[in-house]
């Protein structure tokens, strides 16, 4: 089986999106590691996807605002959910452990 944890770019590079999201999405990629450490020999896969700004209605609710032409060039919600399918597609003999999916344009 494979379990896809869907984190933030905020792991990868620290940013004003609120400290205890932060630390919850930092929490999640514990528990996927973990999980898969204990799990793999049942045939268990994670995978942490780290998607960089995506426009969603959070970004609103960030303490510190987004200016909407940082928004514009955001991730689509669309554009996580093809990383997950891509990862999803693979055969079982693949194992990533995390993908990492920035907005060209804020990269």
């Amino acid at each position: 089986g494979l379990i896809i944890y869907v984190s933030s770019g905020c792991v990868q590079k620290p940013d004003v999106s609120g400290v205890s999201y932060q630390a919850t999405k930092h929490g999640m990629v514990g528990l996927a590691h973990g999980t898969f450490q204990e799990e793999k020999e049942n045939g268990v896969r994670t995978c942490v996807i780290f998607p960089g700004l995506t426009d969603t209605p959070l970004v609103l609710k960030r303490p510190v605002p987004t200016p909407p032409e940082v928004v514009a060039q955001a991730l689509q919600p669309q554009d996580v959910a093809d990383a997950c399918l891509f990862v999803a597609a693979l055969p079982d003999r693949a194992y990533v452990p995390e993908l990492v999916l920035l907005p060209a344009g804020l990269s």
